[in-house]
C-alpha cells in the first residue's frame, strides 16, 4: 500500500488488486482507497459526498467501484490516476505546459465540468489538485467533497426558483 494523498479527514492509498485461483495469484488492476474518518467529518457533507460519487458517471471524472462504511470510517474504492494529479505534472514539467497540451487536457475538463451541471452539481473546488490525470493522460475530475446539488425551476418569465443544498431562493429579475 502506497500513501498518496492525505488530509485532516482522510487518507488515499494505492491497493493492488489480485486474485488467487489454484494458488496461483492474478493481478487484476489497482486502485484508489480513501479512507475517512466520519469523527472528523460532518455527517451530511460525508453522505453529501458519497451520494455524489455514486451519482455521477462520466469518462472524465472519477469512478467509484464500491464504499464501504462502519461507525467510525468510510472507505471508498476508487479509480486510480496513476499520473497523479495536475500541480505535480506541471511541476515535473518544468513549472508550465505546452498550448496544444494545456487545451487538450482544459477540455476535458471543460466537459466533466459540463456534465456535473448538467445533473444539476457544482464541484465549488475545481483547482489543480482535484484535476488528477490517468495512464494515458486522460483527465479525471476528483475532490467532489465540496460540491452542491443545485436546482434551478423557471416558475415564469421574470421568477426563477433555485434550491442549493434545500435551502431555497427565489430570484426576482425585474426587466
Amino acid at each position: 500500500m502506497r500513501v498518496v494523498n492525505s488530509s485532516r479527514v482522510a487518507v488515499v492509498v494505492v491497493v493492488v488488486v489480485v486474485v488467487v485461483v489454484n494458488s496461483c495469484c492474478y493481478l487484476l488492476c489497482q486502485v484508489a482507497l480513501k479512507y475517512m474518518d466520519k469523527k472528523s467529518v460532518c455527517g451530511v457533507s460525508l453522505a453529501r459526498e458519497i451520494d455524489l460519487l455514486l451519482r455521477l458517471s462520466h469518462p472524465y471524472i472519477v469512478e467509484v467501484f464500491r464504499v464501504v462504511e462502519s461507525t467510525a470510517w468510510c472507505a471508498v474504492e476508487m479509480e486510480l490516476a496513476a499520473n497523479g494529479d495536475l500541480v505535480d505534472y506541471i511541476h515535473g514539467r518544468g513549472g508550465g505546459l505546452p498550448e496544444a497540451e494545456a487545451r487538450f487536457l482544459y477540455r476535458q475538463l471543460c466537459q466533466a465540468v459540463s456534465y456535473c451541471h448538467s445533473v444539476g452539481v457544482v464541484h465549488r473546488d475545481i483547482k489543480c489538485d482535484n484535476v488528477l490525470l490517468t495512464e494515458n493522460m486522460d483527465v479525471k475530475l476528483g475532490g467532489k467533497s465540496v460540491s452542491l446539488y443545485v436546482y434551478v425551476v423557471h416558475i415564469t418569465s421574470f421568477l426563477w426558483l433555485l434550491v442549493v443544498d434545500n435551502i431555497i431562493f427565489y430570484l426576482y429579475i425585474n426587466c
